[in-house]
């Protein structure tokens, strides 16, 4: 007798391509075709190799040649779909960002307040919204409850349509970070209702860890939120490289309730001399 798994929930992962030349270059993109860098492809079969083990039941990319290269280094055959391209920028393609900074500053201007501006005449961040949330819910409606399908876009993809699931898509600056080159993020759907169950997930390569140092300064505060499950067994330490990796230089470990206590302590004792701060303070 078979068992039904309607009841089971899809799973599609997001994933943004490896570092391009014009992402070197400090080149506005989009729609244009950059290649993957050097970086970029060792990024691309360190998350080759991750990806691997999971199976995907579809798997779907921009057929723009950074993200299908991406997409490639599972292995196995990847439908192209342009509507996973990344947002068309019109005029400023092809252009660093102080030469745009240059040639069109109240367009710049605008964007930074938030404004639905179509960028260099080309689209809007709604357009974008409509344009890949479609083409999302198309790859969504050809998995089955319990399968996993995967979709290989871009940086400007993948913030828009996870700032769309959590609500927040209006807010500008978008508060929900910058989307590393080759991270993983996952949605899950119970039904109709997204979760996001993993989000930037690039611990497969190094140079996830360039990010902060170029992005904030030695006086700025840093968080890391890690979920980990009450009812499993007793955690692991990790080892230094992970902890080095996934954490960097952490200073104090909170528990969220006296049920994670051991979690907090192991990870602790994971990172060397670091505070265990008390739940219940």
């Amino acid at each position: 007798m078979q068992s039904d798994a309607s009841h089971l929930p899809r799973r599609i992962s997001l994933v943004r391509h490896g570092e391009s030349v014009a992402n070197v270059n400090g080149v506005w993109q989009g729609q244009g075709d950059a290649p993957l860098s050097p970086l970029g492809e060792l990024q691309a079969a360190a998350l080759g190799a991750r990806l691997r083990g999971i199976a995907f039941s579809w798997i779907e990319s921009s057929d723009l040649s950074r993200a299908l290269r991406t997409g490639q280094s599972l292995g196995v055959p990847v439908h192209q779909n342009p509507a996973f391209r990344e947002i068309f920028l019109g005029q400023w393609e092809g252009l660093t960002r102080e030469e745009v900074a240059r040639r069109f500053p109240d367009e710049v201007r605008a964007l930074k307040d938030g404004e639905p501006i179509r960028i260099g005449g080309g689209e809007s961040w709604e357009d974008l919204f409509v344009r890949t949330s479609a083409a999302l819910d198309i790859v969504k409606g050809r998995i089955a409850p319990g399968d996993h399908g995967v979709v290989f876009s871009h940086g400007g993809v993948v913030t828009t349509l996870i700032a769309g699931m959590l609500g927040v898509r209006r807010r500008f600056p978008l508060p929900i970070g910058h989307v590393l080159n080759t991270s993983w993020t996952t949605l899950r759907f119970d039904g109709d209702t997204p979760l996001l169950e993993r989000y930037n997930d690039g611990s497969h390569h190094a140079s996830s860890r360039t990010w902060v140092n170029a992005r904030f300064d030695a006086q700025d505060t840093l968080i890391t939120l890690l979920a980990y499950p009450t009812d499993a067994a007793a955690p692991a330490a990790l080892s230094a490289a992970d902890a080095e990796h996934w954490l960097g230089e952490v200073t104090h470990v909170y528990a969220a309730s006296t049920e994670l206590e051991e979690v907090a302590a192991s990870l602790a004792e994971s990172l060397g001399a670091v505070n265990v701060v008390d739940p219940t303070a």
